[in-house]
Order: C-alpha cells, then sequence, then structure tokens
C-alpha cells in the first residue's frame, strides 16, 4: 500500500506544450491521479465534460485560444470544477485577473513537483468539501435514509442516532478522515462498521485488539513482512493494513485502501507501537520488514 490518495475523477491538463502535458502527466500519476491530457484549448470544454474531470490545470498562452478566455466560460459553465492557471510569465495583474474570474490558484512555470501536486490536491479536497456539503444539505431536507440496511445492526429508535445515520451517508464516499468518540461499550466499533459499509470500499473490516500483542508482534501483524525479514519468515506475509482500507485506531478512522481496521487499544500499545499507528493514519501508507545485507530495514510496497 503507498501514501497515493483515492482520487475518483480525473485531472484534465490543457496545454499546447507536449513535453509539459508528458512532465506534469507523470508527476500527477504518480501521486495517484488520474490525468486526461488536453493539447488544444478549443477541445478543453469538451473533453472535460466527457471525461468527467475534476478538476483542471489551464494553461494562459495558448495558440488556439487564451486561457483568460477559457477560465470564464468553464467556471460558468461547471462552477463545481476548481480551475488551476498556469503560465510562464510572472505577472501580478495577470494573476489577479485569473483569481478575479474564478481561478482556483495560479502556478507559474517552471512548476515545482511537490506544489503542483499539493495545488492540484487541495483542488481534489475542496470538491470533496462541496460534494459533502451538497450531501448533507440534501439530508437536511430528506429525512429518510438512501441505505436503511445498512444500519440493521444498530437497534434504536432515538431520533439522534438517525440523525447520525444519515451523517454517516453523507461522509462515507469521502476520503476525509472521521474521529468517532464514545465510552466503551457505546458501539464505536458497530458505528465503524456502517461507515465502512457506507463508504462502498471494497477491503475487508479488520478488527483487532493490538493490547493483546507485544512490541515484538505489533508490526508485524500490522504490517507484514517480506520473506528472510527474521528467522522464521519464510514466506511474505501481508499484515492486516494491507488487508484494510480504512484504518480504525481509538475511534479515528482514515480511509486505506478500502477495507477498516478496527482498533480500541490503542493508549495500552508502548509510545512507539503507536507512533507507527498514527503515522499510518496521517500519510495513509504502511511498509513491510525485510532484510538486506544482514540488516532489517523496512520497505514501501
Amino acid at each position: 500500500m503507498g501514501d497515493k490518495q483515492a482520487f475518483s475523477q480525473p485531472v484534465l491538463l490543457v496545454d499546447d506544450e507536449e513535453q509539459f502535458l508528458k512532465s506534469a502527466g507523470i508527476i500527477l500519476r504518480l501521486a495517484g491521479m488520474r490525468v486526461v491530457p488536453c493539447s488544444k484549448g478549443t477541445e478543453a470544454i469538451p473533453v472535460m465534460e466527457k471525461e468527467n474531470c475534476g478538476v483542471v490545470a489551464l494553461d494562459i498562452m495558448m495558440p488556439d485560444v487564451s486561457g483568460l478566455s477559457l477560465l470564464p466560460e468553464i467556471v460558468k459553465s461547471h462552477p463545481e470544477i476548481p480551475v488551476i492557471m498556469l503560465t510562464a510569465v510572472n505577472e501580478v495583474e495577470t494573476a489577479v485577473e485569473c483569481m478575479r474570474c474564478g481561478a482556483f490558484d495560479y502556478l507559474v512555470k517552471p512548476v515545482d513537483k511537490s506544489r503542483l501536486v499539493t495545488t492540484v490536491r487541495r483542488a481534489f479536497e475542496l470538491v470533496d468539501m462541496r460534494n459533502e456539503n451538497d450531501r448533507l444539505r440534501g439530508c437536511l431536507f430528506n429525512d429518510r435514509l438512501e441505505r436503511p440496511e445498512l444500519f440493521d445492526h444498530i437497534i434504536t429508535r432515538n431520533r439522534s442516532m438517525h440523525s447520525i445515520f444519515q451523517y454517516i451517508e453523507a461522509i462515507a464516499p469521502t476520503p476525509m478522515p472521521v474521529l468517532i468518540a464514545g465510552e466503551t461499550g457505546t458501539g464505536k466499533e458497530m458505528i465503524a462498521k456502517a461507515l465502512h459499509d457506507a463508504s462502498g470500499r471494497t477491503g475487508e473490516f479488520v478488527t483487532i485488539n493490538i493490547a493483546g500483542l507485544n512490541d515484538a508482534l505489533f508490526s508485524d501483524t500490522l504490517f507484514g513482512h517480506e520473506r528472510g525479514a527474521f528467522t522464521g519468515a519464510n514466506e511474505r506475509r501481508e499484515g492486516l493494513v494491507a488487508k484494510a482500507g480504512v484504518a480504525h485506531i481509538q475511534g479515528f478512522v482514515a480511509h486505506l485502501a478500502g477495507g477498516q481496521i478496527n482498533d480500541e487499544k490503542l493508549a495500552q500499545v508502548a509510545l512507539h507501537a503507536g507512533c507507527f499507528s498514527l503515522e499510518v493514519l496521517m500519510t495513509c501508507a504502511c511498509a513491510r520488514l525485510w532484510r538486506k545485507k544482514g540488516s532489517a530495514v523496512v520497505r514501501s510496497p
């Protein structure tokens, strides 16, 4: 499992420079994004609509049509899609004009790799937030559940619980982390299971009490190992995190690949083991233990 965030929609790259389309496309694909290149400004809007793009990166200076001319059209016809403007000319007036016309951000070529990825990710986060707000707004005006069968295992007639179920349906498809708080026995695991089922992710829902694991078994159980990583490691073994797509540690839920890990006893785990768990939640990445030249090291899968 890598550190790539899940992006449901592709990025549309509009630029007349083929080299930039290739290099920027590689950078964004390595970050886990799908990319749709477009070398003609006149084809940008039709391609965007056909491919259902979630974010647009638009060059300002193109021979067939100016990006400044396309920007108002995209904003007017598709206001939900963030548009990132690209230019080789660093002019304050141009940047101000782009932002005034509704651009999400403004990048100057040559674009720094990390800034390009960060900017596109922020654009996707904006899209996710808008979609979540739309779903929540729908829940406020619609008093019924879309999939009531997901909550059959939670027996309640409480109106507040019904509101929680509606909220779960609204936020489940998003990649944003979720905090589930409550005392022991209040049903946090049941809510986590409902959240996983509502998300549509294909990974397993895995429950584990890591308070029953010592330090030696902790990393191996959660993250797995490569063959030969230690004495007795005769074959490669996937950890529980690799099987899941949502890690649930002490009520904190972060989407990883498609399933879920439920871990209720983080406070009882040694400090460094707890740090490993939190690192997985923050970066959405894990690694297996392997051995090279006599020393055990960690490698991304």
